[in-house]
């Protein structure tokens, strides 16, 4: 049996620095932190497909039917109407830190993967000591493979174009940060090569079609598309219907999105979705450079604003049992790993980091799949994001904690904010009620409170 897990997802960073760095192996073998075994959930092969598609925000999806100028997406508006589409969705502000929470089930803060990581710029790389989803589901016999952007790690950390393999991949097949989408450089299993004859979002699309193909039995391939971040460009003319000539940049990101809603139809379209789940997600909000009115561009993507962190999400297929429903209960990316390591059949109770049992912070979604009606399973949603990247103290750094109806915000530089959400978009957030003296004090109290445990729970480890 398939399952395909359909994500989507933003990112930042550099558009234009070539790879570099030692060579993997051929087939690097996944490390296996700790036993796992299957149970009940996994009943036969389970094969499992992430697909992320950069800087799609909520306004982004036409399916969605939010006010705004939108690219016709409908391949990915179709899969949505056959399953069930997750309302209240969210991730981190920008790509770095969404990757690495969903790859880990655990607060990036807990790493220091608090932005975008620019390629060019100090050295970091996301420990190997944290267990990621291939390494989480190696023990429980499933092969893995990446295609596409990795933006896990810098130019200046050793041996850079190895580390999806040392973090559990088998394969890998991308660019490691961010590039033009006419000419990249790309490196297969550790091995840097220009390519100037293939689109990047056709390259990896190509790429995930060969792996899939290409594993057997039990295995996880997770797909990150470059698309729709900047730059803007224009795309083949096969791949979009927009006439481009003398276009400004943000009627070229729309046809961006068509271009890569065609791509994921194409991809989809070899799974056998009478026997996998897709899910669709977005990782952050839209890039501010391509809002378009009503939205504010202040609000929207590197924010912790609605606009920064609320996107589409949605799931169809064998692991989304009541088809044209919707669920408002709140969804994390981090709550991606132990969903999927629900359905492989893992006990996570087994997996150990460091010689000690794992500590995620996500919750598997799964319920929710089963039961769209069920509500929330957690009472509080943390939005982080800092710089630079690595241990603490931090030059810059901004939290902010919401219940269903308010958010406080802490701001390293410009102090505390709080706003009564009215979940109406585009502006869900409101005014800051604190500056205008009008923020109920019992509640600001509690989410401070909150907050502040939250920092001491979610502290640094390394």
């Amino acid at each position: 049996m398939y399952l395909a897990l359909f994500l989507t997802l933003a990112c930042g960073g550099r558009a234009d620095s070539p790879a570099k760095g030692a060579p993997a192996p051929k087939e690097a073998p996944a490390k296996k932190p700790s036993p796992a075994k299957k149970g009940p959930a996994s009943n036969g092969d389970e094969r499992v497909v992430v697909i992320l598609l950069d800087d799609v925000g909520l306004d982004r999806m036409e399916g969605w039917g939010l006010p705004g100028n939108v690219a016709p997406t409908p391949h990915m508006d179709a899969l949505a109407a056959q399953g069930t589409r997750f309302t209240s969705a969210y991730t981190y502000p920008s790509c770095s830190p969404t990757r690495a929470a969903l790859l880990t089930g655990r607060h990036t803060r807990r790493y220091g993967l608090g932005s975008a990581l620019k390629w060019d710029k100090y050295a970091y790389e996301l420990p190997e000591e944290e267990v990621l989803i291939p390494e989480m589901l190696a023990a429980a016999g499933f092969d893995s493979s990446v295609v596409g952007k990795w933006h896990l790690n810098t130019d200046e950390a050793d041996n850079v174009n190895s580390h999806p393999n040392r973090q559990g991949f088998g394969y890998f097949a991308g660019v490691m940060s961010n590039v033009g989408f006419h000419r990249f450089d790309k490196v297969i299993q550790g091995k840097s090569k220009r390519v100037e004859d293939v689109y990047l979002t056709t390259d990896t699309t190509n790429d995930a079609i060969a792996r899939a193909k290409a594993m057997k039995g039990n295995w996880f391939l997770y797909v990150a598309y470059n698309a729709i971040h900047v730059p803007n460009h224009k795309p083949p003319k096969g791949l979009h219907d927009y006439d481009l000539k003398g276009a400004p940049d943000k009627e070229m990101n729309l046809a961006m999105l068509q271009a890569l809603d065609k791509e994921v139809g194409r991809l989809v379209a070899t799974l056998d979705l009478s026997t996998t789940t897709v899910i669709v997600m977005g990782d952050n909000g839209t890039d501010k450079v391509n809002v378009h009115p009503p939205y504010d561009p202040a609000r929207a993507k590197s924010t912790t604003f609605d606009g920064g962190v609320h996107v589409p999400m949605f799931v169809v297929g064998k692991r989304a049992p009541k088809p044209g429903t919707t669920s408002d209960a709140w969804v994390h990316i981090l709550d991606v790993f132990p969903t999927i390591a629900e359905w492989a059949g893992v006990d996570l109770a087994r997996v150990q980091r460091r010689g000690e049992p794992l500590q995620l912070d996500g919750i598997s979604f799964d319920k929710n799949l089963k039961d769209p009606s069920l509500g929330d399973q957690r009472q509080v949603m943390v939005h982080d994001r800092f710089r630079r990247n690595g241990a603490p103290p931090y030059v810059f750094w901004e939290l902010a904690i919401q219940t269903r109806k308010h958010k406080f915000v802490r701001n390293k530089d410009t102090g505390e904010r709080f706003y009564a959400l009215s979940g109406e978009q585009p502006d869900p957030d409101g005014p800051d009620l604190l500056a205008s003296g009008k923020a109920p004090t019992k509640m600001v109290d509690r989410l401070k409170n909150e907050l502040d445990a939250w920092e001491k729970r979610v502290a640094y480890e390394y």
